[in-house]
């Protein structure tokens, strides 16, 4: 319940600072390419979101507009090793609709696993038992729309559903859902975007048992095109819970390259024992 306690006084603090007396900012000024909504706000081509669909901003595509990723990934556990690929595709339907399907290929592979032989001595697992086969192929294809509901000041709201189909080779093959409600806050005096979100998901016929509360900072006073990231990403329910932060550095090539293209590494750090240990992104976006 910290946790909880912890990201409820992150949501009151983006809040107080999107009162009216904050001055009303463009998200896409210096870092992004904005646009006015249908239903009277504006959105923009968020920041890459290094934390490989763990944190989703409020922000929408433009009508029409199509953005393109591709994130590899790593992330190694105490008794696994997991190497992801995934294709993404945003669309805008309108400025404030966006759909996105998510093609992940993933290789997943166990660590050996070493005991204690009573006197404090690690032991070795036989040879045979030291590497077990790696599991290769296609995951879970995601399907998922995001709406923008408001824009009041430097505060931006959405809701987000997302459907997992049962396509994976590797891991389980089940319908997983998702919904969540994310708000960004751009404070301009700051050179800063904050990003919340809470959610929940579930499992085919298990229900929405597990919620997961998503913060991330975007820090832009750096040389122009570059955004050093920090997220912080957990997960509970079940008895569980899951800890992680996310450092990263993303940089814009727009200028260079005449087109919005946003290269990012991140690395994902296990704060909690049931997280993975440490983990590391490569994502590059490019917004046609």
């Amino acid at each position: 319940m910290r946790i909880l306690h912890t990201y409820s006084l992150f949501l009151a603090l983006i809040f107080i600072l999107s009162a009216p007396s904050v001055q009303a900012s463009d998200p896409g000024a210096g870092h992004g390419i904005s646009h006015e909504g249908a239903s009277g706000h504006s959105a923009t081509r968020r920041p890459t979101e290094l934390e490989h669909l763990r944190t989703n901003t409020a922000y929408t595509v433009h009508r029409g507009g199509l953005e393109v990723d591709v994130v590899a990934a790593y992330f190694g556990f105490d008794h696994e090793e997991e190497i992801e690929i995934v294709a993404e595709f945003e669309y805008g339907l309108t400025d404030d609709l966006t759909v996105e399907v998510a093609v992940p290929f993933v290789r997943m592979s166990p660590r050996p696993v070493h005991t204690d032989d009573g006197g404090g001595h690690g032991v070795d697992p036989p040879e045979e038992e030291s590497h077990g086969d790696a599991d290769a192929g296609l995951g879970n294809i995601e399907v998922e729309a995001k709406y923008a509901l408001f824009h009041s000041g430097a505060l931006t709201g959405a809701v987000l559903a997302a459907v997992g189909l049962p396509t994976a080779t590797v891991g389980h093959d089940i319908w997983e859902f998702a919904v969540s409600v994310p708000l960004s806050l751009d404070v301009e005096a700051a050179s800063l975007g904050i990003h919340f979100e809470p959610g929940a998901m579930a499992m085919e016929s298990d229900g929405f048992e597990r919620g997961f509360a998503n913060l991330a900072f975007d820090y832009y006073a750096c040389p122009a095109g570059v955004i050093v990231h920090l997220a912080f990403n957990s997960e509970f329910g079940d008895g569980t819970e899951t800890v992680s932060a996310v450092p990263g550095l993303a940089v814009g090539l727009e200028d260079h390259l005449g087109i919005p293209v946003e290269i990012a590494v991140g690395f994902p750090i296990g704060l909690n024992d049931e997280s993975e240990n440490w983990g590391a992104l490569f994502d590059v976006q490019i917004g046609l």
